[in-house]
């Protein structure tokens, strides 16, 4: 857990603008423990503010794959995670594409929420 922590703050701190960077964990298990991540940035100019708070965790996302960790916790995925569920799931995303279908046909239960928007 101490290399997955440095790692992802030192991944966040090629966020410009980044003023800081912690984790804490509430919560250990027998299959591991969770970071909950914090950071804040302030770019330079505040209408970019929404993309330095998604490349923020982009550097998280992909730091915590390339280590081995998962990216989802009891609260789930949620819009943030979708893009990097694939890759986290592997084989197991088309059983999960699978019956999503299954159960909501239409696509209108919280779309985009779990995985990709259709169309």
């Amino acid at each position: 857990m101490a290399e997955l922590y440095d790692k992802v703050v030192a991944s966040l701190r090629q966020v410009p603008g980044l003023l800081a960077a912690s984790a804490h964990s509430s919560h250990s298990y027998a299959q591991g423990t969770n970071l909950y991540i914090t950071f804040a940035i302030k770019p330079d100019d505040y209408a970019k503010a929404e993309q330095a708070y998604l490349d923020a965790w982009g550097h998280v996302m992909e730091t915590t794959l390339t280590m081995g960790g998962t990216i989802a916790h009891h609260h789930g995925v949620g819009r943030l995670r979708v893009p990097w569920l694939e890759r986290e799931l592997k084989s197991g995303y088309p059983v999960l594409q699978a019956v999503k279908r299954a159960l909501d046909p239409a696509g209108i239960m919280n779309p985009g929420t779990l995985l990709a928007a259709r169309g």
